[in-house]
């Protein structure tokens, strides 16, 4: 397994093909970069892929609480990954939370960044509806069978500090009012992708949200596919994958 140093803390990555593009791919709140495992195959055919657990996450070391500037935090985390590797124009694939570390990192670090596909999100904030709907699906998730077995499975025995963690940095950092990103959102130049499901159990209005956030921004498109659970990328896997090939390859 691989490891590098992020302010103290063993953060996991893994290199999975031989492409010469890098893609990188980040995982939603309270996921790993396990929940990629039946995508790394398709994908390394092409790219070379980059995985990565944040930290507190999956095989990266534990953290006792999760920084209220959770998405800039993790976006800074992905950018010393790329660094560390020297990796150039990467390429990045965020779902849920992860799309909006994505998008933190081309605020951040504009020329690092090449494409990004921005998957099932919530657009550019959080409310306090938002909020308590959160927090009553994570403890109606607690006590059911799949919601478990998918945590489990991506950080094992301590999934339930990890879903605890993130649910408590949300409620901080809505009363914080940081809100998502660490930028204007209009200063992103680079290409984006917005995909999402209009049957999106997790994310309300998600049509709405999205399009307004699309329309913020200088350079994206915007798809949505009629039916599908949250995240589109798995629940209209096929269509996702054809999309996504066909605006990471264009050369415009």
């Amino acid at each position: 397994m691989s490891f590098f140093r992020y302010e103290g803390a063993n953060v996991y990555y893994k290199i999975v093909g031989k492409g010469n593009t890098p893609l990188l791919f980040l995982h939603g709140n309270t996921a790993s970069s396990k929940m990629f495992t039946q995508k790394v195959k398709f994908y390394a055919e092409r790219f070379r892929v980059v995985l990565i657990d944040y930290p507190g996450h999956g095989k990266s070391e534990m953290l006792q609480e999760f920084p209220v500037d959770y998405w800039c935090y993790n976006a800074r985390v992905a950018i010393k990954l790329c660094q560390t590797l020297k990796l150039n124009k990467v390429n990045l694939i965020g779902t849920s939370g992860g799309a909006i570390v994505a998008l933190n990192m081309a605020l951040l670090e504009p020329l690092l960044v090449g494409k990004i596909i921005a998957d099932s999100f919530g657009g550019d904030s959080l409310n306090c509806e938002d909020v308590a709907t959160l927090r009553d699906q994570r403890e109606e998730a607690k006590g059911n069978i799949l919601s478990i077995l998918f945590w489990f499975l991506m950080h094992g025995l301590r999934w339930k500090k990890v879903v605890d963690a993130d649910t408590k940095m949300i409620e901080q950092s809505s009363l914080s009012r940081k809100g998502y990103y660490c930028g204007d959102l209009s200063e992103i130049t680079v290409p984006v992708l917005i995909t999402g499901s209009l049957q999106d159990e997790l994310i309300r209005d998600i049509e709405f949200r999205l399009r307004v956030f699309s329309n913020g921004l200088r350079n994206s498109k915007l798809v949505f596919y009629p039916t599908g659970s949250h995240p589109a990328m798995f629940s209209n896997s096929r269509e996702f994958d054809k999309l996504a090939l066909e605006f990471l390859e264009n050369n415009h």
